[in-house]
């Protein structure tokens, strides 16, 4: 069939398939959560989180218990700036706590001055830690200490594609020794 997949068969400068389920149909910008969107939290959490990070030897939360892969990255990472690290008196190996108004989760700090921006802090999801009890507290193997989740909105966007994880206001600090992952 000649023409491009859309119902028309035609370039749509507009979505028909949206205007026909009463979604916009023209794209549109919307503030993601940030400090501006929430000026109320923005002094709590001055910092924007993004948990869309991959990692090669896991798939998702695949993989972990895998013991040649985990070595490979045996801990969840935070990338922090530099600057940021130093302001907020963290360093390379430090476990943190990363926390905003939904959530927390732990993780080891990395610095990494290749972030832009020294207000980001970048997090890879999908941890749990096959090597904790599976009878603690909720036999789930460290997932409610560890799921980035645990700050990420359920909701699903206007048209239903799921929620916003690129964008998060967060953020962060040193977890005690008592609290930190062996």
């Amino acid at each position: 069939k000649v023409g491009f997949n859309t119902p028309t068969g035609r370039i749509e400068l507009w979505s028909n398939y949206y205007r026909n389920i009463s979604l916009p149909e023209l794209p549109y910008f919307e503030e993601p959560e940030s400090q501006y969107s929430l000026p109320d939290l923005a002094e709590q959490y001055p910092y924007i989180l993004t948990t869309g990070a991959r990692n090669w030897p896991s798939f998702h939360s695949e993989h972990r218990q895998i013991p040649r892969l985990r070595a490979m990255r045996p801990d969840p990472l935070i990338e922090i700036h530099p600057e940021t690290a130093a302001k907020e008196g963290v360093k390379e190996g430090d476990w943190v706590w990363v926390e905003n108004h939904r959530g927390r989760c732990k993780r080891r700090v990395k610095i990494a001055p290749t972030l832009s921006d020294a207000r980001l802090i970048n997090t890879d999801h999908g941890w749990w830690l096959p090597e904790a009890p599976a009878a603690e507290a909720d036999g789930l193997f460290g997932l409610w200490d560890m799921a980035v989740n645990n700050l990420i909105p359920w909701e699903a966007g206007k048209s239903g594609f799921g929620t916003n994880y690129r964008s998060l206001i967060a953020t962060f600090y040193k977890a005690e020794d008592a609290q930190a992952h062996a």
